[in-house]
């Protein structure tokens, strides 16, 4: 759709700005998520962050192709655009691990004193059944969870929030490279025909071309 989108209406902007709204929408709603949310909801919150930031995600780089017309310009540009793309991923994914470690540190004491954060830590989530058997320190636990999560996906909304004004400066160009002139009318124009080409005459050969060879 993206691609689809943009090739009809030559529009990055307007495209951007969408898939950042729907984005920072999903990745918001994802706040609300805890233990008790049903399933249906939170697939519908993912495929709406997932939807927005599938939409722009790749825009800059078009962007870039059609802001420079030195094609050696272009390679720069798209490096340092994919250096910013991987090192902001990383930088990221180091400040949400630490939000969730902090979050669980704070929010496993405050839950449960039965078993200490580090534990809950090491095990991971998928393995906090196999801390406990009893079903209030269990929920107990994942509600602990459930808090760090949603700490982190604030982190990811104002990231994604705060990268939609940068999305104000692209410039609107086009990609596309008119290779023939098309009338007012919406048909091809008539092809030029050289004056000594005209009435079967040929320049090389000064005589007859085409069927009137034989005659």
């Amino acid at each position: 759709m993206k691609t689809w989108y943009t090739d009809i209406t030559i529009a990055k902007l307007p495209i951007m700005l969408v898939g950042q709204v729907i984005c920072s929408i999903g990745t918001g709603l994802l706040v609300m998520i805890g233990t008790q949310t049903p399933t249906f909801k939170w697939v519908i919150y993912m495929v709406l962050a997932g939807f927005g930031d599938g939409m722009c995600t790749n825009m800059p780089y078009t962007a870039i192709q059609a802001t420079f017309a030195d094609e050696s310009d272009t390679y720069i540009g798209n490096a340092i655009a994919t250096f910013a793309t991987l090192a902001g991923g990383a930088i990221g994914i180091s400040i949400r691990e630490n939000i969730l470690i902090s979050e669980l540190i704070s929010n496993v004491s405050r839950y449960t004193s039965t078993i200490s954060p580090q534990t809950v830590i090491q095990a991971g989530a998928l393995s906090l059944g196999t801390l406990t058997a009893i079903p209030s320190i269990l929920l107990g636990l994942r509600e602990a969870y459930s808090a760090a999560i949603s700490a982190t996906m604030i982190c990811a909304t104002v990231a994604i929030c705060l990268s939609i004004p940068a999305a104000l400066g692209i410039r609107q160009l086009s990609l596309k490279r008119p290779t023939e002139e098309v009338n007012t009318t919406g048909h091809m124009p008539t092809p030029v025909v050289a004056p000594e080409e005209k009435n079967g005459f040929s320049a090389d050969t000064n005589g007859f071309t085409g069927g009137d060879e034989g005659a």
